[in-house]
């Protein structure tokens, strides 16, 4: 018996800015394709930061001039997750299916390919392998914070 991967899957969508009950909705999307530096990940557990709120509402409004004037340019919302790997590109040689990780899709451009969603894409260098004593959900809320509060030190 042959096994094929759906070519879509469901995800929050951003269709515009303001109050997330009103722009942000679950729809059916593309699933992202891997970079040969990528790895897609079976998205365990996201979290909500302040980047992802500030592309939500888009406030303040001089960052609409890097993310879009009237809507975002990407339109998949969520910078830190938590997850099982998928699949690795052909640069990738320190994580590989199956492994649990986490990390940020973080940059300095607002344009994310979005963690609130079933799969998600992120360079590997900016994933680590997850402590098989946290759950998704702490190493997934831990990313942002934990480096808020290293930063705070």
């Amino acid at each position: 018996m042959t096994t094929t991967t759906s070519p879509t899957m469901k995800a929050i969508v951003q269709d515009g800015y303001g109050a997330p009950e009103r722009v942000l909705s679950l729809e059916t999307v593309d699933r992202p394709s891997v970079g040969k530096d990528d790895v897609l990940i079976r998205v365990g557990a996201t979290s909500v930061n302040t980047p992802d709120w500030i592309t939500v509402t888009g406030v303040p409004y001089l960052l609409r001039l890097r993310s879009g004037l009237r809507k975002p340019s990407t339109p998949l919302r969520g910078t830190d997750v938590a997850g099982v790997v998928e699949a690795v590109g052909t640069n990738v040689t320190d994580l590989q299916p199956g492994d649990e990780v986490f990390g940020s899709l973080w940059d300095a451009t607002l344009a994310t390919s979005g963690t609130f969603a079933e799969l998600a894409v992120a360079p590997a260098s900016q994933l680590i392998r997850k402590p098989a004593d946290l759950t998704f959900e702490e190493a997934a809320g831990s990313v942002m914070s934990g480096i808020t509060a290293l930063l705070n030190i």
